[in-house]
C-alpha cells in the first residue's frame, strides 16, 4: 500500500540498514531557527546499532540508481545507455538522438552534450548497436573469467583495487585514531591555558599567542580528519560495489542480451572516445569509437 514516494524515501535514508546517523544539520543559533545541512565530514555514523530492513546491497545499488539517473524526453525510442554514458575528452554526458545520412536510414545514436550545445567539443556520436556489441562483449568477457576460474578473479580484483587505492584501510584508520586523539589533547592543552591565564600564571600575550598555534594545528586536524574519513567512506562504497558485481557474476548463469536490468548490476559508467578509423568515407553505422566500460567497484577490467 505504501507508495513510490514512500519507497523512495526509504531507500535514501541510511537508518534502514541498521546505521544511527547523527549531526545531518544543525542550527546557526537560538534566536535563527534556520536548518543548516552538514557536510559528510560533519556527519556521524554508528553501524549496527539496530536491526536493518533493506540490505547494504540494496541500499547501494539504490544510491548508484539515485546519482546518475537524469530525465528524459518522452521518446517512443527507450535509449538503453542513456544513464550511463559520458564522453572521454571532455566528461559530458552523452544523450541519445537519431542521426541518418542519405545513403542511410535513420539510426539510433548517442551524442556528446558538449558538441551538440556548440561548445567546441570533438563528436564522439556513436551507434546504438556497435555500443550494444561492445558493452556485451565485456560483460561476457568477464563473467568466462569469473566463472572458469573464481580464485584468479578474486585475486585479480583484489590487485586491481589496492592499485587504484593510495593507502590500505588499516594505514588510513591508524592515521584517523592518531589524528582524533591528537584534536583531543589540543582540547586539554587549551582548557588548561585558559585556567593558568585565570589564575595569572601567563600573561594574555603568550596565552593569545599558544592559543593560536593550538588552534592553527587543531584546524589542520580537523581537515585531514575529514580528508581521511572521505578516503574511508569510499573504501566502503567500493567494497560494497564489489559484493554486488560478484552476486550479479553468481546470479546470471550467461548473458544474451543487454536490459536495463543487466546494465545495472554490472555497469557502473561508460566513456566514449573518437572513432578509431579515420576515414571519411566511413558509414556512421561502421563508426569504431574508442570504449571504456567501467564496472561496478573495480573500474576497467
Amino acid at each position: 500500500m505504501w507508495n513510490s514516494g514512500t519507497i523512495a524515501s526509504i531507500l535514501k535514508r541510511q537508518e534502514y540498514v541498521g546505521d544511527t546517523v547523527n549531526f545531518r544539520t544543525q542550527i546557526a543559533s537560538y534566536k535563527n531557527k534556520t536548518v543548516i545541512y552538514n557536510e559528510s565530514d560533519k556527519i556521524k555514523i554508528f553501524p549496527d546499532t539496530h536491526p536493518a530492513i533493506i540490505s547494504r546491497e540494496l541500499f547501494q545499488m539504490a544510491q548508484d540508481k539515485r546519482e546518475k539517473t537524469i530525465r528524459h524526453p518522452s521518446r517512443p525510442h527507450k535509449y538503453l545507455f542513456g544513464d550511463y554514458l559520458y564522453c572521454m575528452d571532455c566528461h559530458a554526458r552523452m544523450h541519445g538522438r537519431q542521426c541518418g545520412t542519405k545513403r542511410e536510414n535513420t539510426l539510433y545514436c548517442y551524442e556528446c552534450a558538449t558538441y551538440r550545445k556548440s561548445k567546441g567539443g570533438y563528436f564522439h556520436g556513436v551507434p546504438e548497436k556497435y555500443l550494444e556489441d561492445e558493452v556485451l562483449r565485456a560483460i561476457q568477457r568477464i563473467m568466462s573469467k569469473a566463472k572458469s576460474d573464481s580464485d584468479e578473479f578474486h585475486r585479480i580484483m583484489q590487485k586491481h583495487l589496492e592499485k587504484k587505492s593510495d593507502d590500505s584501510k588499516a594505514v588510513i584508520s591508524a592515521d584517523l585514531e592518531k589524528a582524533q586523539l591528537r584534536i583531543a589533547e589540543i582540547d586539554k592543552y587549551i582548557q588548561g591555558l585558559f585556567e593558568a591565564k585565570v589564575r595569572g600564571e601567563i600573561d594574555g600575550a603568550l596565552f593569545a599567542s599558544l592559543k593560536k598555534t593550538y588552534d592553527e594545528e587543531k584546524e589542520q586536524l580537523n581537515a585531514f580528519v575529514a580528508e581521511l574519513i572521505g578516503k574511508l567512506h569510499e573504501k566502503n562504497e567500493s567494497a560494497n560495489k564489489v559484493k554486488l558485481l560478484m552476486q550479479a557474476i553468481k546470479k546470471h548463469d550467461t548473458v544474451t542480451e543487454l536490459t536495463p536490468q543487466i546494465l545495472a548490476d554490472f555497469i557502473e559508467h561508460i566513456e566514449v572516445g573518437k572513432c578509431q578509423n579515420t576515414s571519411k568515407k566511413l558509414p556512421f553505422s561502421k563508426r569504431d569509437n574508442a570504449i571504456s566500460v567501467f564496472f561496478r567497484g573495480i573500474g576497467i577490467f
